[in-house]
């Protein structure tokens, strides 16, 4: 009477494909579970049923022929066999014995019959059914490899077409339903009513005698292998039980425990005691919960998950997190300027770009300044050092500007040694750099003091009407509604070096006497500076690598929206005066020569064409020398021309 609750079970259910399925896994548990000596009136615990003939209900004509040859048609005939009776019956095998089965259990369900149990439930209750459980304890001297006998005897059960759903769809997952219309010549819809059935059976055979022992077994081994998290390979490198396969399916024991274990959780590449889903986020909060902070001790973390260094690496990837170069974990979409907070907090103190490049892992401390400058939760503490802004310390604005402050707090004048002793201590500058600056105009000395001078001839700052537009600045062209400055580029430019350009360009970008100012390319921060005599323009490398940049071509830049700047690259000038004139001034060479003249005059803002002579006293005056030689050369002008003092100045400020 060990499966007394079968008939009920089957009984509660409507007429139907649900109460064939349910018979069919109680049918498919009685096999895995009989010993083959009691029988089928013992083991469902029914005394007396009605005469009813039960090959009605079987599904194929082998299990009806088997009956009729036997003469076990009639349900009270067949209670008194037992599965060793069927198994003795000539061409009755695995598969017309679960069908045999099967019928029986909807014939007696369908029929009055009296139990050989007195009842023990409520009011009209034959039997108390207990609620079914997906997972038992088994004998704590259970084996894992205990399971095999249980499996292949269930794979037995079934024919071809569902050993095929079974493989391919519930344990690889590796066959679309396309597939199997067109193999098994049947439709998507039973194909899915197969698999539907399947996973009943499975979790019926799971809850049975002779599964949940063996069952239990193997997880204690599997869980006392995986303890928190493991890549699935080890796993089976610890346990050499899963690599024995499974005869009816072909497959290892280890491609089958996901559909075995259900309180064990996989993924193609991990095993884990816990959801994957939420150990996953657990550690991106461990890392994640501020973008600069850092988050826990990475070692502490990884040996808390009992993870290999190798599959800590990998088990990051899947958090969506790496490893810097100096082993602090990040976000994979933290940006340089965040991976560098969680570095300076790390190491509690000020850095320069190039320890923190190399803590981060980047190529480029050049880059790196670039974004350390544009971040706001950055601050720059000196001329290469650079700390968190939410430390309070005072930023670094320029030594020039760094003089003026002390003057100022001092009460107008401060002692010069001490002065240039205090900058070298706090900012780390040279000592020759702090007395070069107190030699300039906006200061006097006074013996030992060093004070600002009051003078206004002494004011260094140039007056607005001083910085030229970019219609008086060098390589500086109008098109397309927008200033573009020229670059040519040149070997030093493609090995990362800045280069000076004329003030105009300053001017030109908003970057003002004594400032500096860091913007966006598609190919990377871009940084104009006017901290000295002369501007200069940062390095351009990045954007001349991705752009396929040779010495020869020209690199066009001009103020875009916002922090953005544009660029565009021409090609080398072809060998013509006339290429080479529209290659300099940025403007299309296949005009002819009222054109060619009428596009020059708008490319250096002008309203209108201007003869070719006065464009070349226009851009002589700019100081585009080189355009003047092949406006000449074009034009057949005369090369010997007088020096104007005051275009000489002209194009000097322009410079």
């Amino acid at each position: 009477m060990r499966h007394k609750n079968a008939i009920l079970d089957v009984a509660a259910q409507p007429p139907g494909r649900l109460r064939n399925t349910v018979a069919a896994t109680w049918a498919s548990i009685v096999i895995n579970d009989s010993t083959g000596d009691e029988s089928f009136g013992e083991m469902f615990g029914v005394d007396s049923v009605e005469r009813v003939d039960v090959s009605a209900h079987c599904r194929t004509t082998r299990a009806v022929k088997a009956l009729r040859t036997s003469g076990l048609t009639e349900s009270v005939a067949l209670l008194e066999q037992g599965l060793d009776d069927l198994r003795s019956i000539s061409s009755c095998g695995p598969r017309t014995i679960l069908d045999i089965v099967q019928a029986l259990l909807l014939t007696i369900a369908c029929s009055p019959f009296t139990s050989t149990e007195p009842a023990t439930g409520g009011a009209g209750s034959l039997f108390e059914i207990q609620p079914a459980q997906d997972t038992c304890d088994g004998p704590e001297g259970g084996r894992g490899s205990d399971v095999f006998p249980a499996l292949e005897r269930f794979a037995a059960g079934l024919d071809g077409r569902e050993l095929a759903v079974l493989r391919h769809r519930i344990i690889l997952a590796d066959r679309k339903l396309s597939e199997f219309t067109k193999t098994h010549n049947v439709t998507g819809e039973r194909i899915r009513q197969i698999e539907s059935e399947l996973r009943l059976r499975l979790a019926a055979w799971r809850r049975s005698a002779t599964a949940c022992p063996a069952l239990a077994a193997l997880e204690r081994e599997v869980k006392g292998a995986v303890r928190v998290l493991i890549d699935r390979h080890r796993l089976r490198e610890a346990l050499p039980v899963l690599e024995q396969v499974v005869s009816h399916l072909s497959l290892p024991l280890a491609d089958l425990l996901p559909i075995l274990l259900t309180d064990v959780h996989f993924t193609p590449r991990w095993v884990s005691l816990r959801p994957l889903a939420d150990l996953r986020e657990e550690v991106r909060q461990k890392f994640a919960i501020d973008r600069m902070t850092g988050g826990e001790n990475p070692e502490a973390v990884r040996r808390s998950l009992s993870l290999t260094e190798g599959e800590w690496v990998d088990w990051l990837a899947f958090c969506a997190l790496e490893q810097m170069a100096d082993g602090t974990i990040t976000p994979v979409d933290a940006t340089m300027a965040e991976r560098a907070g969680i570095v300076l907090r790390r190491a509690g103190g000020p850095m320069t770009a190039e320890q923190l490049a190399e803590r981060i892992g980047s190529a480029s401390s050049r880059n790196m300044r670039g974004y350390l400058q544009a971040d706001s939760r950055i601050a720059r503490l000196g001329p290469q050092l650079y700390g968190l802004a939410e430390w309070n310390l005072e930023t670094y604005e320029g030594i020039k500007e760094e003089i003026v402050q002390r003057i100022t707090r001092a009460g107008g004048r401060a002692l010069l040694n001490d002065l240039i002793e205090e900058l070298v201590v706090q900012f780390r500058v040279e000592r020759g750099s702090v007395r070069a600056y107190t030699y300039g105009r906006e200061f006097v000395r006074q013996g030992p003091w060093l004070m600002l001078n009051s003078k206004p001839g002494g004011k260094r700052a140039r007056a607005k009407a001083d910085v030229p537009g970019p219609e008086s600045t060098r390589r500086t062209f109008y098109r397309g509604g927008t200033w573009w400055h020229r670059v040519d580029v040149k070997p030093d430019m493609l090995r990362g070096s800045g280069f000076p350009v004329p003030i105009g360009v300053a001017a030109l970008f908003g970057v003002l006497e004594g400032a500096e100012r860091v913007m966006q390319s598609p190919a990377g921060p871009l940084r104009l500076s006017w901290t000295r005599t002369q501007p200069t323009m940062g390095s351009v490398r990045a954007i001349l690598l991705s752009a396929r940049a040779e010495v020869g071509h020209a690199l066009w830049v001009a103020p875009g929206s916002g922090s953005d700047v544009l660029t565009r690259l021409a090609g080398p000038a072809q060998k013509t005066a006339r290429s080479r004139l529209a290659h300099l001034c940025g403007i299309d060479e296949n005009l002819n020569d009222d054109a060619l003249a009428r596009a020059v005059s708008m490319a250096v803002g002008r309203d209108i064409a201007l003869e070719w002579s006065d464009l070349a006293s226009v851009l002589r005056a700019r100081g585009d020398s080189d355009v003047v030689k092949e406006i000449e050369g074009l034009a057949g002008l005369d090369t010997e021309q007088p020096t104007d003092v005051d275009d000489f100045l002209r194009a000097l400020r322009g410079r």
